[in-house]
């Protein structure tokens, strides 16, 4: 089968299959072929991601690519192309989720920040062990998760490359909820048609890089859009 397969189903949730022969790496071109599998989707409505490689998520980057560069700045330039790619999915105008059963380190957990809503089965573990391999995060990844964790306790888990369980990083904030692996890909679709019954049209820029940093600014640029005056008219009446 190809790295990832992509299935886009009759309620416009397209579905990313993940899985590869060396314990599912996620390298810069896998990154491309995932952006733009879901760039060509019109009228896209969430993005559901998942692996089907037993017992992993992902592994984290693929080593082998960076090892084939001869000098410091193709890993890099490709680095920064992962980046890229991996921000403009956390910036996707549509609702997200992620379906961990398996092993989830380095990388892994960088690819992961991405994604709105995380699901994981109670197999499933996690650990920031780019330490262990003499590297930062490199991803973009620390920034993410800052919006789901504390930085003291990212700096811890990357300070001792712990590897802990599902229930620690629900607590944690890593993860949003845990379900048996036979029920992941149902709790997941679920989870997205629910979103797709709300109002779309203000998540995109409640997605943005500058949200947080502009809340005001957004709200008057989204003020009184036409979802919303329906809305209001329907409470209203």
């Amino acid at each position: 089968m190809n790295e990832l397969e992509f299935n886009l189903n009759d309620q416009k949730i397209l579905e990313v299959c993940f899985k590869n022969s060396k314990k599912n790496s996620f390298s810069p071109d896998a990154s491309d072929v995932l952006l733009n599998g879901i760039n060509k989707c019109t009228d896209l409505k969430g993005v559901l991601f998942y692996s089907s490689n037993d017992g992993v998520f992902c592994s984290g980057g693929d080593l082998e690519y960076y090892y084939r560069s001869s000098d410091a700045q193709p890993g890099i330039a490709a680095n920064q192309r992962m980046t890229k790619n991996l921000n403009a999915l956390a910036a996707l105008p549509v609702a997200t989720v992620a379906l961990v059963d398996g092993l989830c380190i380095g990388g892994g957990v960088e690819l992961l920040s991405c994604f709105d809503h995380i699901i994981a089965s109670p197999k499933s573990m996690f650990s920031f062990w780019q330490r262990k391999i003499a590297l930062t995060f490199g991803w973009g990844g620390a920034r993410r998760l800052t919006s789901r964790m504390l930085k003291s306790d990212i700096k811890k888990f990357y300070l001792t490359t712990e590897l802990f369980d599902c229930y620690r990083a629900k607590s944690l904030g890593l993860i949003d909820s845990v379900y048996e692996s036979e029920f992941l890909l149902n709790e997941g679709r679920e989870w997205l048609n629910k979103q797709t019954r709300l109002p779309q049209v203000t998540l995109s820029e409640f997605k943005s890089a500058e949200y947080y940093e502009n809340e005001s600014e957004v709200f008057a640029k989204t003020w009184f859009n036409e979802d919303h005056k329906a809305k209001l008219a329907k409470f209203m009446s």
